[in-house]
């Protein structure tokens, strides 16, 4: 049997073959936000930039641990919109579904973290649902952040999070297929 494909959206895909089920979910966000990413991402380069020169050039104590602090704030955002930056232009969330077994990866900043899951400890799949109306929800699908995860299941105490960002009908299409998936390959 050959494999099927099924493209859900621009970012969502399922492909279904006898050894494996898998879902692709792309980072892929429109041109001119990727832009205003990098723009944002240099902006805030070139603020630290000049921080790091004041930190360098001064010479009084409490004004350097001021500054001090300050930078390790910002090398902290700095790494978190990079990351945003990276994801959105090449990253991918991908989950597969093999005999007994689910992998799930993310790629951002060029990794690829994959962790393999016994789908005989999977009880089921959840629905993550945060209220429209909460702060949560606003901030979580909003593009230039990393988040907003729609899909998870406990496993050895953990909860486990993916499927980034989906809107309503992707995340039914990807309930719906891995539910299936997992039955059929389930040893």
């Amino acid at each position: 049997m050959k494999s099927k494909e099924k493209q859900v959206s621009r970012r969502v895909t399922l492909t279904q073959s006898p050894e494996a089920a898998e879902i692709l979910i792309t980072g892929d966000i429109d041109r001119w936000k990727v832009s205003a990413l990098a723009a944002w991402l240099l902006a805030w380069l070139f603020c630290g930039a000049v921080v790091i020169r004041e930190f360098v050039l001064n010479d009084a104590r409490e004004f350097r641990l001021v500054l001090f602090v300050f930078l390790v704030f910002w090398a902290y955002y700095f790494w978190r919109i990079g990351k945003v930056w990276l994801y959105r232009k090449s990253g991918y969330e991908k989950i597969r579904i093999t005999p007994g077994e689910v992998t799930l990866s993310r790629k951002t900043a060029g990794k690829v973290k994959p962790a393999r899951y016994f789908i005989e400890n999977i009880p089921a799949l959840k629905r993550i649902d945060i209220p429209e109306k909460s702060f949560a929800f606003a901030f979580e699908n909003q593009w230039w952040v990393l988040g907003g995860e729609k899909v998870g299941f406990d496993y050895d105490g953990k909860f486990v999070r993916f499927a980034m960002q989906l809107d309503e009908k992707e995340t039914r299409e990807v309930i719906g297929f891995l539910n299936k998936s997992m039955s059929k390959f389930r040893t």
